[in-house]
C-alpha cells in the first residue's frame, strides 16, 4: 500500500508502502542486530492499528502529528487506544508541540495505554522559492533543526510535570550540552535527528561533548541532571 500526499503533483514518485517495508526493509534492518523503532502513521485510527498488528519485536512510535500529511480525524488518545488493542508491543506517542493543551494530551495518551512519549514532532512551516512560489508541493511541511530546541524543552518540561511516562526528547539536539538540558527538563532518553544529515558522525561527537558538559555542571552522571530544571522551579514556587 502506498499513498500520495494531498496536493502532490502527479509526476511525483510514490514511496514504498507498508507491505514492502514489512517484507523487505524490516528484515534488512533486523540484520543490524540493534533495537528497532518503527514509526507508524495513518489517515485513520484503524490504519494505525492494522500496521501495529503486523509488527513483531520492535518498539512502535505512533506519529500522531505529522505536518507533511493529512492527519487522522481521531484524537491522539483514540489512536493510541486502537493500537493498544491491536498489539502488546511498546507504544510511544509522538506529540506535536503546537497543541495548546499538551499536558492534557500527554495524560490522555497515557490513560489510553501509551508506554512512553516522543517529544517533539516537527512544526508546520513554509518556504518560498525566488519566484515566490512554495518550495514544497504540499506548501507546508515539517520544520526541524536547531530552532526547535526551546520548543522541545518546553514540551518536555510540560509533559514531565503531567506524566511519569518515559520521554524520548528530540528537536534541535546538536551538542552534549543539548542532551544535558533535555534531561534536566525531564527526558529519559534523547535522540538525534536533523543534525545527522549534516554530520553523520554526530553521535560520537555529542557523547564526548556530554562528558565535558557534565564536568562543567559539576555532575558525575547524566542521571544526576534528571529534572534539575523542575527542582529550581519548585524552590521558586515555595517562596510564593
Amino acid at each position: 500500500m502506498s499513498r500520495k500526499t494531498k496536493g502532490m503533483p502527479t509526476h511525483a514518485v510514490e514511496v514504498p508502502g507498508r507491505d514492502e517495508f514489512l517484507a523487505t526493509n524490516l528484515p534488512q534492518l533486523r540484520e543490524l542486530g540493534v533495537p528497532i523503532w518503527v514509526s507508524v502513521g495513518g489517515f485513520a485510527a484503524h490504519e494505525y492499528a492494522e500496521t501495529c498488528a503486523q509488527l513483531e519485536a520492535v518498539t512502535i512510535e505512533l506519529n500522531l502529528s505529522c505536518p507533511n500529511v493529512d492527519e487522522a480525524p481521531e484524537s491522539a488518545a483514540e489512536i493510541v487506544a486502537a493500537c493498544r488493542a491491536a498489539t502488546s508491543l511498546p507504544l510511544y506517542a509522538k506529540l506535536s508541540p503546537a497543541a495548546w493543551d499538551l499536558a492534557d494530551v500527554a495524560r490522555a495518551v497515557e490513560a489510553a495505554g501509551a508506554d512512553g512519549l516522543s517529544l517533539v514532532n516537527t512544526m508546520r512551516g513554509t518556504v518560498l522559492e525566488t519566484n515566490l512560489r512554495p518550495l514544497l508541493a504540499t506548501v507546508t511541511g515539517g520544520y526541524s533543526g536547531k530552532p526547535l530546541k526551546p520548543i522541545a524543552l518546553a514540551a518536555i518540561y510540560t509533559c514531565r510535570r503531567a506524566s511519569e511516562l518515559p520521554i524520548v526528547g528530540m528537536g534541535g539536539v546538536q551538542s552534549g550540552r543539548d542532551i544535558l538540558e533535555f534531561v534536566a527538563c525531564g527526558a529519559t532518553d534523547v535522540a538525534l535527528g536533523t543534525i545527522l544529515f549534516a554530520d553523520p558522525d554526530a553521535a560520537q561527537r555529542v557523547r564526548t561533548e556530554l562528558r565535558a558538559a557534565l564536568e562543567e555542571s559539576g555532575l558525575e552522571r547524566l542521571e544526576d541532571a534528571f529534572c534539575a530544571a523542575h527542582e529550581t522551579v519548585a524552590v521558586l514556587d515555595n517562596r510564593t
